[in-house]
């Protein structure tokens, strides 16, 4: 549902396309570039109808401090077994559509 309750319908009609988008979302230890790593990487794929018809999530381990919990709510504990700072890059797929 968008802001407001109201269903996204249509899309398509304000220059998505016939494929739809996606949307990314990337955590981090800060907000500095040069200092500060990523900690979470999410996207959703959402058609040109609006429905969702692709996820996906992954959290990466810093190898340092996560940073401000509070701020993205990710623990130490939730990336302790997670892949190492991302050895090569990450590779999003979701049927061609990320």
């Amino acid at each position: 549902m968008a802001a407001g309750g109201e269903a996204w319908v249509g899309i398509g009609r304000h220059g998505y396309g016939s494929t739809g988008f996606t949307v990314v979302d990337v955590e981090t230890t800060g907000f500095s570039p040069q200092a500060d790593r990523v900690v979470e990487v999410a996207a959703v794929h959402v058609s040109a109808d609006g429905q969702i018809t692709g996820e996906f999530c992954t959290l990466i381990n810093p190898c340092r401090d996560v940073g401000s919990t509070r701020v993205h709510g990710i623990t130490a504990a939730d990336v302790a077994g997670a892949a190492r700072r991302a050895a090569r890059p990450l590779q999003v797929r979701a049927s061609g559509r990320m």
